[in-house]
């Protein structure tokens, strides 16, 4: 506990941390498109779909990670400290998206 308070600031407890990280699934289902100059995602989990958008492709990173932790009401200090989605290794060659260095990542479905 000491840990995360001293890494991220703020009051963080091990049994909600643990309980948020089991409310994710191990993988999610993620399709991404570009229209006219701007991009969306489709983001399906437990069955519903869920539609996001961006204007740069950086910004859908952001996008897909906010949809999953609203849809699983995930408390956004405990954002850094969960699973996060990570787009194709191929998108973001295309085009320079920038991850944070995290290594929990969902697996792509």
């Amino acid at each position: 506990m000491l840990m995360f308070t001293r890494y991220f600031g703020g009051d963080f407890s091990n049994e909600a941390l643990i309980a948020y990280r089991h409310k994710l699934p191990d993988r999610i289902s993620v399709a991404l498109r570009e229209e006219k100059g701007k991009f969306f995602a489709q983001v399906e989990l437990d069955g519903v779909t869920l539609t996001t958008q961006a204007r740069r492709p950086q910004e859908i990173y952001d996008m897909v990670n906010d949809v999953v932790y609203t849809y699983y009401e995930i408390p956004r200090q405990y954002a850094p400290l969960v699973s996060r989605y990570a787009p194709p290794k191929e998108l973001v060659d295309r085009y320079g998206i920038k991850l944070p260095a995290e290594k929990i990542v969902f697996r792509a479905a």
